[in-house]
């Protein structure tokens, strides 16, 4: 909560009605990573952010692992999840399991292919 709060000292929009445009939306952008990172409980990106904005850190180095193990484990479920994705599939298949792949997501999505007659 604390990381989050020091961050958002620095990139909440409200503080940034001065600044330019560009500048402001890319600390806007940076606010909204560490609000969904501090939803979500990501410490280790919080973390990366505050370090980008130049936010000084005294962080317990248990702490800074337990984060680093948390942000692992978040990474191995996203991979997890991507290789069960009918895009991973096809594209690590060969040219018969590619064709079964087209055809089972062409009939959940429920379409047809008509014979082209020429």
């Amino acid at each position: 909560k604390d990381l989050f709060k020091k961050i958002a000292l620095k990139t909440h929009p409200d503080k940034l009605r001065d600044m330019e445009e560009e500048d402001a939306e890319a600390l806007t952008e940076l606010y909204k990573e560490a609000a969904g990172a501090a939803e979500v409980g990501d410490g280790m990106a919080l973390l990366e952010i505050a370090y980008e904005l130049g936010i000084k850190v005294n962080i317990d180095p248990e702490k800074e692992v337990e984060w680093l193990s948390k942000k692992i484990l978040m990474l191995q479920e996203a991979i997890s999840e991507m290789k069960n994705t009918a895009e991973w599939i096809w594209s690590h298949s060969d040219g018969s399991e590619r064709i079964r792949i087209e055809k089972m997501v062409m009939s959940q999505l429920g379409f047809k292919l008509k014979p082209i007659k020429f």
